[in-house]
């Protein structure tokens, strides 16, 4: 009565695994198949500039209100360094 319990468990278990690492190996194989030009701005490809003026924009709009939600400050530093 309890086998069959945990035997969908441990092939849950197993998937997962696996599949992690499919994703690990897709993952590597698209990284290593970029230019190095294209490396640099990967991270940054899916943000629309337009995006990037709002969100700064509403930072500097919680820095002069004086919004206690999130660190506007710290995300203003961050864009300024480029961090």
């Amino acid at each position: 009565m309890l086998k069959k319990p945990i035997r969908f468990f441990r092939k849950q278990e197993e998937f997962g695994v696996d599949r992690s690492n499919q994703l690990t190996k897709e993952l590597n194989k698209w990284w290593n198949s970029l230019t190095p030009g294209q490396k640099v701005f990967a991270p940054i490809c899916a943000l629309n500039l337009l995006a990037i003026k709002f969100i700064v924009g509403l930072d500097t709009a919680g820095v002069l209100m004086g919004w206690k939600f999130f660190d506007h400050a710290a995300h203003l530093g961050g864009a300024a360094t480029g961090v």
